[in-house]
């Protein structure tokens, strides 16, 4: 069968510029902003520029950490939920269907205090 001149090349890509560049999602703007050791903010308000200066000596995740900590001491139930959710695992329910359509929902022992 002979070549054909839509055919790629011996030794050339296909594709010479290589695969476009993907726009950054906010997760991965929020990822590389919290991997900082320094942020510097500034909007304006009512034609006031505002600036806010965050910096850690190790990254934004500590004191996002220190801060949610710091919420659940305070008895924030909301913060309490995600500091355990995020280091223990959320709870976990079980359910199951029986043939006749009742729903039986079964915890275990240690989750029966939630």
């Amino acid at each position: 069968m002979p070549k054909s001149d839509t055919q790629f090349k011996k030794g050339k890509s296909g594709n010479p510029k290589g695969r476009p560049k993907m726009e950054s999602t906010f997760s991965d703007t929020a990822r590389e902003l919290m991997e900082a050791k320094e942020i510097n903010v500034s909007w304006n308000i009512n034609g006031k520029e505002k600036k806010l200066r965050l910096t850690s000596d190790h990254n934004m995740y500590h004191g996002i950490a220190a801060a949610l900590i710091v919420e659940s001491l305070k008895g924030n139930t909301k913060a309490i939920r995600e500091l355990i959710d995020r280091t223990e695992g959320k709870a976990i329910m079980r359910a199951s269907v029986e043939s006749n359509g009742n729903i039986i929902v079964n915890f275990r022992e240690k989750d029966a205090n939630l």
